[in-house]
């Protein structure tokens, strides 16, 4: 094969079945990004990726483009390995907001095609596009031959498949506004308690005055609450001389774990109440109460990293990525274990619980507060296809990385509480003998949700109240086994502007989970954020623009820390009266290489943000990401090492390294002086912001 150093044309000539209203693209190799673009002995064309950014732009799209409907790019192409992704940008202006993210491109051993509609960044962008941007995905060594790419109409599936998914818009919409309406309404009757004791359920409330005949109806996790549920026969509440109940029912009803259910009051025959989830469990053998020994933490940590770290930094806590995509069987077989939940055996795989054995027993060994990050993903990523079925959202778009757990039938929340209870139960043991996990996040920046946590086109009211109920899961089942493990809501960096398109403001979100809570009732959860600079490439936060001392700026980073602990302390975001806990639980600093300039602007970034989160007492745990430079993070070199595989010095300590270890110790102010300077302070006091009050 040759390199072909001009403008690729793809001609419509190789394009089989070519339309008359067909446009044929071009596009420019002087363009390309991680991209090798070389010509095959058939005349394909062959995109190679050769980093973890690999995008090329089309040459100037002819007049017209996309008029008359043509809002299809389709590519004909052959590809043994597939991509992880598929993006495509509208240019100009080349947004997030302006392009369309698909599923990868799909491995095909022979000419297949794949389709892209446009449509939403096409209207979201206005004007007519001057080019395109193609991006292939976040993986090297991708291979991909092109024979054709051309704009098109939509054709009759494609039609009917947009119809059916603008009808389906339209119910969410109905659902979105009567949780609304869920949510505003206000009630004088009340259930003020449900506690799982044992084996019982115990219900206590108030009835308002003027209810002739009150009944309580449960109502599975998966049902959504905002829909009438109907009078429960058998289930009448007699009232003591003060109008309140106490009910006490068997946990177990049919084989069904009532710690699930909710409950809610229905007088003369309508709701009365807002429904009401269990609030607590009475906890058995639990744990001793654990606290991490400083704020220094770990992101991502593994047994088969340098941990002599761990004791040479000073850290107490990490984070460790529990991915459910291998753990679960259904079914017996060899190296695997069956194990009781719900009534039910399930099977789990003994290699992966070898695996997280591993990890979590080198975490205990070494006194690490753990917090367990729980991943879903696609249900083509799971090694039994049928656990994924049912574990995974089932309106999951293959764009998405990770995916949200299936809380919408009964057999997906048994499936996802199955799971979780294996590791809570195996991970809470007092003596440790497996390692623990004390804290769980649930997933990854969900507020991105497209991307980490995908539950297909939701409204953001909708999407929170399929994640809390995933929240009240884990908090359920953890709670029976260690009553100080907190569930912690993940969040990116992204306040008060969505990261794309179907992704949500991070303060939007919690604003719904505190309603969500207040209404259905409250537990403690607590924040995972992810306060990286606005650029992750760029390590001088300082110079953040879209980081401002408001409610309403539109990134949270290191810069603007403040406004996260003070929107934090507002009354409606409190727990009993106290602030929740915030962990920064994925955050680092970059450098752009390992030049000299480079690496000593990643140590100035550290001691920089952690001079910003010291007077802040709501930040309790900082778990510095990543530990080692990944050669799979998109170009990045976050990490307090250098890549595992650096030529000649694989590994190697970085600046950044020398100064974490000397953050919170006698050598702080010496190790970090340097830094001053390069920020234009000449006391760390001068970085701090005002924070707002409202």
């Amino acid at each position: 094969m040759q390199v072909f150093p001009g403008v690729l044309v793809i001609a419509a000539a190789l394009c089989l079945t070519a339309r008359a209203a067909d446009v044929p693209c071009a596009i420019d190799p002087a363009s390309a990004h991680h991209l090798a673009i070389t010509k095959a002995d058939d005349g394909s064309w062959e995109l190679r990726t050769q980093g973890h950014d690999p995008y090329v732009f089309l040459s100037a799209l002819p007049p017209g483009a996309t008029a008359e409907g043509r809002t299809v790019l389709e590519l004909g192409y052959f590809s043994t390995t597939g991509t992880d992704h598929f993006q495509v940008f509208v240019n100009p202006p080349c947004r997030e907001d302006t392009s369309v993210r698909g599923a990868g491109i799909v491995p095909a051993q022979g000419w297949s095609t794949q389709s892209l509609d446009l449509a939403p960044a096409l209207k979201k962008a206005g004007a007519p596009p001057k080019n395109l941007r193609l991006d292939f995905g976040t993986q090297p060594d991708k291979v991909i031959r092109l024979r054709s790419l051309t704009l098109r109409p939509m054709n009759a599936a494609e039609i009917a498949r947009r119809d059916q998914d603008e009808e389906k818009a339209r119910l969410r919409q109905q659902l979105t506004d009567r949780l609304k309406q869920y949510l505003a309404a206000s009630y004088a009757s009340v259930i003020d308690h449900v506690t799982i004791v044992d084996q019982q359920v115990v219900i206590e409330g108030y009835v308002a005055p003027g209810i002739a005949k009150v009944a309580i109806a449960e109502l599975p996790m998966e049902r959504e609450a905002y829909l009438d549920p109907p009078p429960a026969p058998g289930l009448e509440l007699q009232l003591d001389e003060r109008r309140r109940f106490h009910l006490e029912l068997p946990r177990m009803a049919g084989g069904l774990d009532r710690m699930f259910s909710k409950w809610r009051l229905v007088g003369d025959g309508a709701p009365v109440s807002t429904a009401r989830h269990a609030d607590s469990v009475v906890a058995g053998d639990a744990p001793p109460v654990e606290m991490p020994v400083g704020r220094k933490g770990i992101g991502g940590f593994h047994h088969g990293g340098p941990v002599e770290d761990i004791a040479a930094l000073g850290v107490g806590s990490a984070t460790v990525n529990l991915p459910l995509g291998t753990l679960l069987r259904l079914t017996p077989g060899p190296g695997r274990t069956e194990f009781q939940h719900g009534g039910k055996t399930w099977y789990v795989d003994d290699r992966t619980v070898a695996g997280f054995d591993a990890t979590l027993k080198a975490a205990a060994d070494r006194h690490l507060i753990v917090s367990g990050i729980l991943l879903l993903p696609q249900v083509r990523g799971f090694a039994d296809p049928e656990v994924g079925r049912r574990m995974v959202h089932p309106e999951a778009d293959p764009a998405g990385i990770y995916t949200m757990p299936n809380v919408t039938t009964a057999e997906g929340v048994a499936t996802y509480a199955a799971a979780v209870d294996f590791l809570a139960t195996r991970y809470s043991r007092p003596d440790k003998r497996f390692g623990r996990i004390h804290h769980w996040i649930l997933h990854n920046e969900v507020n991105s949700g497209w991307i980490w946590t995908n539950a297909g086109d939701q409204t953001v009211e909708r999407y929170t109240d399929l994640y809390v109920r995933s929240m009240r899961i884990v908090h359920l089942i953890a709670s029976q086994h260690d009553p100080a493990s907190k569930v912690f809501v993940s969040l990116e960096h992204d306040w008060n502007k969505p990261y794309g398109l179907h992704c949500y403001p991070g303060k939007t979100m919690l604003e719904l989970i505190a309603a969500l809570c207040r209404a259905e009732g409250d537990f403690e959860w607590a924040l995972a954020f992810h306060p990286y600079p606005s650029d992750l490439m760029e390590p001088k936060a300082w110079n953040d623009k879209d980081a401002t001392a408001s409610f309403d700026t539109p990134k949270i980073t290191y810069k603007n820390l403040e406004v996260l602990d003070a929107w934090m302390r507002r009354p409606e975001m409190l727990f009993q009266g106290q602030p929740r806990d915030i962990h920064l639980t994925e955050q680092g600093v970059n450098s752009r290489d390992y030049s000299e300039v480079s690496l000593r602007e990643q140590a100035a970034g550290m001691a920089y943000a952690w001079n910003k989160l010291k007077p802040l007492s709501t930040i309790k745990v900082f778990d510095y990401h990543n530990w080692i430079d990944n050669r799979a993070e998109g170009g990045l070199r976050i990490g307090l090492r250098k890549f595992p595989d650096e030529q000649g010095d694989p590994l190697g300590k970085k600046p950044v390294w020398e100064v974490y270890r000397a953050l919170d110790t006698p050598d702080e102010a010496a190790t970090t002086g340097f830094a001053k300077p390069l920020i234009g302070i000449r006391e760390w006091s001068e970085v701090k912001m005002a924070a707002p009050t409202r």
